[in-house]
């Protein structure tokens, strides 16, 4: 895992998966079929234990940035978060407390703020 610091963008794979969409949607593709092109492309990163995490988040984001946010994508991310499932894994890599504490508090505004856009009625 390409750790660089306990931000949700700060990774190699969330980086290069946010990129990858954001420069398909540039192209013109619809969300839904960006995101079934990368999940099919991607499946090494889907599986990986320490980086999978990392993968749906940046999904997850360039989804709600293109107001697109699939519900079972944001529960998914709500489980990962909720579960502290991702905390495990930073458990094991061996971060500090100080570290874990950090990503704990990011972690919990990353989904507040995809929380927010699931939260507003679209009719």
């Amino acid at each position: 895992m390409g750790t660089w610091g306990t931000a949700i963008s700060s990774n190699d794979t969330y980086e290069d998966i946010f990129s990858e969409f954001m420069d398909l949607y540039d192209d013109g593709l619809e969300p839904s079929e960006i995101s079934k092109k990368i999940i099919n492309q991607n499946t090494d990163l889907t599986e990986d234990y320490e980086d999978k995490n990392n993968f749906w988040f940046a999904l997850a984001m360039a989804q709600w940035q293109c107001k697109s946010l699939d519900p079972d994508l944001f529960q998914r991310v709500k489980a990962i978060i909720e579960t502290g499932e991702d905390m495990k894994i930073w458990e094991e890599l061996g971060a500090d407390k100080k570290e874990i504490d950090k990503r704990k508090k990011v972690l919990d505004s990353f989904l507040d703020k995809l929380w927010i856009i699931r939260s507003i009625p679209t009719h």
